[in-house]
């Protein structure tokens, strides 16, 4: 008898073992619903992206890039009775134990809101990383389960996952439900339905206090790109500023800069001043002078100009400079809602601090994003709960507006009524808030 060489005995063995370790195994009952939470998410597309519970797998598919994803279970892998999985752009093993990012760096602050920091094995640009919390990660590679990719096909990775959640085609609140589009990766879906609660149930209520405002101040949101001016008019900021009591200044196709900015009574900026202007120190002068508004002429006739309602949403940085807005407002919709509406009622909440926003026209200092200011444990600690309000912004013509306090007074002197009912009713004026668009001071 003739003795195969123990090399190729070896490698049978390793090839039946790994064929074993990769089969879906034949008892696997398939009929079972393996997971406990299901998202329940409505037919529209606003979000992006859907999900299907297929018992074992979950179907995951991102419509922003067309792209499909098999999340399997207990094991099981694409062979035998999985053999379907195989077409999938990724078949990821859930849950998954240990992630990379490479450029989506958004994708960090939801990790944040599902305390799963410790699954990040590596950032791919770790330094331009503004949330504090991966002060510790160091590592530009490393052999993650799956990597959080920004765009579909610039690296080779097979186990790239396209996060999608900065895309302005967006509303706030669908962007914010990119946390359980992670979620799903994890089987966190329950406690990404208990955040979204807590954020979506903040900003319906701003949004229903600031819903009755007949005043609506209009802003232009602009960036300046390679020698052009550019006005955001995307769902995004559209939906954002109108939840804040305010509109967006739509521009003209082609632009016409300076005449569609005229229709602003202040505006809101997100340029890269080190890369499109002269340097990360550009000044509001500098602004003024690649806009082409020059003192003196009729371009620099500008509303937002008169009342140095210039801001930009470069309030909070990194130590070395890199914009937290750019990665944490989609997955805070509601601290973006509460900059906007202290933008243009800054009464609204006298005690109210930016997040984000500061006056670049007035040259307001950048704060610095820390651990001091920033909770990884609970990142939702921080929230100042919002109390639903009636009334805030009466009809103009009502006796009761703040505009007619001295026509009544006056009626009421005319009257001859005592001093003490005039006291009386300025008393109860006294603990009626008013409130003023910004373009009032």
């Amino acid at each position: 008898m003739i003795v195969p060489p123990l090399e190729i005995i070896c490698f049978y063995i390793f090839a039946l073992l790994v064929s074993y370790s990769v089969a879906q195994d034949t008892k696997f009952d398939t009929s079972v619903d393996r997971f406990e939470t299901h998202v329940e998410l409505d037919g529209d597309l606003d979000r992006l992206f859907t999900v299907e519970y297929r018992n074992w797998y979950k179907v995951v598919t991102n419509h922003a890039v067309n792209q499909k994803y098999a999340l399997v279970c207990c094991g099981q892998r694409p062979t035998g009775k999985a053999a379907d999985l195989e077409h999938y752009d990724a078949v990821v093993d859930i849950p998954v134990k240990t992630v990379g990012v490479d450029g989506a760096f958004n994708v960090l602050p939801f990790i944040d809101l599902l305390h799963l920091q410790d699954t990040v094995d590596f950032i791919n640009g770790f330094e331009n990383v503004t949330s504090p919390c991966y002060a510790n990660v160091t590592k530009q590679e490393g052999a993650a389960d799956i990597v959080f990719v920004e765009t579909d096909g610039i690296n080779a990775r097979k186990n790239s996952i396209v996060f999608s959640a900065n895309d302005n085609q967006m509303t706030p609140l669908a962007k914010a439900d990119w946390l359980l589009y992670l979620s799903l990766f994890f089987n966190k879906e329950k406690e990404a339905i208990s955040i979204l609660d807590t954020i979506k149930r903040q900003y319906n209520c701003h949004a229903s206090n600031l819903a009755t405002t007949s005043k609506r101040p209009t802003i232009a949101w602009t960036s300046y790109q390679q020698g052009e001016w550019y006005m955001y008019r995307e769902p995004y900021f559209q939906q954002l500023l109108k939840d804040a009591g305010s509109k967006l200044a739509i521009p003209s196709v082609p632009l016409q800069f300076h005449h569609d900015i005229h229709n602003a009574d202040m505006v809101i900026d997100q340029t890269d001043l080190a890369k499109d202007l002269s340097d990360a120190d550009a000044t509001y002068n500098d602004w003024l002078s690649a806009g082409n508004f020059e003192p003196g002429t009729v371009s620099f006739d500008q509303p937002f100009i008169h009342h140095n309602a210039l801001y930009r949403v470069d309030g909070l940085t990194d130590e070395k400079g890199f914009l937290d807005w750019t990665q944490r407002a989609a997955a805070r919709p509601d601290l973006a809602l509460t900059d906007m509406i202290h933008y243009s009622y800054p009464l609204y909440d006298r005690s109210y601090q930016y997040v984000w926003l500061r006056n670049f026209a007035k040259m307001d200092h950048v704060r610095t994003l820390s651990l001091a200011s920033y909770s990884c444990a609970n990142p939702l600690d921080s929230i100042k709960p919002c109390s639903l309000q009636k009334d805030l912004f009466e009809d103009p013509s009502s006796p009761r507006h703040p505009g007619n306090v001295g026509l009544i007074l006056g009626i009421l002197i005319a009257a001859g009524l005592v001093i003490g009912g005039v006291l009386f009713y300025k008393s109860r004026r006294q603990v009626k808030p008013e409130y003023f668009p910004l373009s009032n001071f």
